[in-house]
């Protein structure tokens, strides 16, 4: 694998007939624990969807799905021990996202809703906030999927806060370079699922279209 591929899962598709009960029994038992603690559905669905197309990865790559080894770092960034790959998972509301690349990589979706000015004063500098303000709601999730984007594929959690990294002109485009922390970084910005949007951060060149996987791909029984 030389590239990044990113796949879309509709949760709502488990919730079809005994689909949960069946995902559940093929996951392993970390994930397992995940899905348990959580107290509403939505989440559980989420968390279950999640933890399928993991599966669904490792075994389209030949590999022993209960035997590989899935780490994490300090913020739960996540890579699979001793084959080199690194994924990154998102969430919002129906939909899980999931990205998977030699090299590391961030990957954020958001549903979009109105935007608070008060907000995105808060989050984004001076400059940003004027090319939000004339671009719309559109742009402050575009600003707001890179940047989250950019902090997965460096590692580290919301507490670095998502004014570390800035965008500026780049937002007008939906593939670009850019230079983080001397690490050439290529991004990617797909609008294809309505109601959504979806940033990539990846350090290898190409990145793939977004693919949306039905149940019966993802499930894999083997």
């Amino acid at each position: 694998m030389n590239h990044t591929e990113v796949f879309i899962f509709d949760i709502n598709e488990l919730t079809i007939e005994n689909r949960f009960e069946e995902g559940y029994a093929l996951v392993n038992e970390e994930r397992k624990k995940k899905i348990d603690k959580f107290k509403f559905e939505k989440d559980r669905l989420l968390s279950l969807g999640a933890g399928l197309l993991i599966r669904h990865f490792i075994m389209q790559e030949g590999l022993d799905y209960d035997t590989s080894e899935i780490l994490y770092s300090e913020w739960g960034k996540p890579h699979v021990n001793k084959h080199g790959f690194h994924f990154s998972i998102s969430h919002s509301g129906d939909y899980v996202l999931f990205a998977v690349s030699p090299k590391h990589v961030g990957c954020d979706i958001e549903r979009i809703s109105t935007v608070s000015e008060e907000v995105a004063k808060r989050i984004f500098s001076q400059t940003e906030y004027e090319i939000m303000k004339e671009g719309g709601d559109d742009f402050f999730y575009r600003f707001w999927t890179l940047k989250e984007s950019t902090l997965k594929l460096k590692g580290i959690g919301l507490e670095e806060t998502l004014d570390r990294y800035k965008f500026f002109s780049e937002v007008l485009y939906d593939e670009f370079y850019k230079e983080i922390d001397d690490i050439k970084v290529k991004y990617k910005i797909i609008e294809s699922v309505k109601g959504y949007m979806i940033s990539i951060a990846s350090m290898v060149d190409e990145i793939d279209k977004l693919k949306q996987l039905k149940y019966e791909e993802i499930i894999d029984r083997g």
